[in-house]
């Protein structure tokens, strides 16, 4: 059974979000993944943002099934969404 949301994000920037979210719907169950593996992505090339934010949200379809993903990293949205 999966998770009903699961944040992404490159580090920690998108944790007030995922609060907020609970704050409002506190029975949501939630993850997050800040992929400090790879941070700073501000400073990669697209390709590699790419690379780095699939494998990140593989891992997380496998390890939680989120009902929705939050994409909760600026880079991330205007770099890599339309290739997730």
């Amino acid at each position: 059974m999966g998770v009903d949301f699961a944040f992404l994000d490159s580090g920690t920037g998108g944790i007030p979000y995922m609060l907020a979210l609970k704050e409002k719907f506190p029975n949501a169950s939630c993850v997050y993944l800040g992929d400090t593996a790879h941070f700073p992505y501000g400073q990669k090339t697209p390709q590699e943002i790419v690379s780095a934010a699939s494998q990140a949200v593989k891992l997380i379809e496998q390890k939680w099934s989120p009902k929705t993903l939050v994409v909760a990293c600026n880079t991330i949205s205007v770099t890599a969404l339309d290739d997730l």
